[in-house]
């Protein structure tokens, strides 16, 4: 193993995780996550930059105070969704298609939340700077960094969120008709 893989601070596994989760094991969809996900916060923050968007201090410090919360939020989702991997692979669960799914999904759930929180702490730095600086390019570029990543954390809020309502609504389907997933 090389020296990047090495550091206790290197993010690419989580970035990979993150990346890996969008289209599952076929690939469908891959184009348009990457549209949701990469493009069009890269679309805001080009407009932002295009018609010369500025942070002010109070909007500065209410994208810190949100963003904040959210990180803490996700990283404690991070530290269930730990917790509650760690309660059920030593519950030994029996092989097959539901506890493989059901493994994907909380490896998937525990990459996305802590690629969110990656997200979110980027997004603090970029409002800090971009609420202190003065006019120029410097502040240009901080408050479309701001945007993009903004945009960006929103995206992967929703993708968990739908992630998670989805997961949540099979499993009461199948609880309320007796059926599996695999046999819907």
């Amino acid at each position: 193993m090389g020296l990047r893989h090495d550091s206790k601070i290197d993010p690419t596994p989580i970035i990979k995780g993150h990346f890996a989760a969008f289209a599952g094991n076929n690939h469908k969809g891959w184009v348009r996550d990457l549209t949701e996900q990469i493009a069009l916060p890269a679309v805001g923050g080009f407009l932002a930059w295009f018609f010369g968007f500025s942070i002010s201090a109070a909007t500065g410090a209410a994208i810190l105070t949100v963003t904040g919360l959210f990180a803490a939020f996700l990283f404690q989702l991070s530290i269930q969704l730990l917790d509650r991997s760690a309660t059920w692979s030593e519950s030994h669960p029996a092989p097959g298609q539901h506890t493989s799914e059901y493994a994907s999904l909380l490896e998937e759930l525990s990459a996305n939340t802590a690629y969110a929180v990656l997200v979110a702490a980027l997004t603090l730095v970029a409002a800090f700077g971009a609420s202190i600086a003065q006019d120029g390019w410097a502040e240009t570029f901080l408050t479309s960094a701001t945007v993009v990543l903004l945009l960006h954390l929103a995206t992967t809020l929703l993708l968990v969120f739908r992630r998670v309502f989805l997961f949540t609504r099979a499993r009461l389907v199948a609880a309320r008709t007796g059926t599996t997933q695999g046999d819907n």
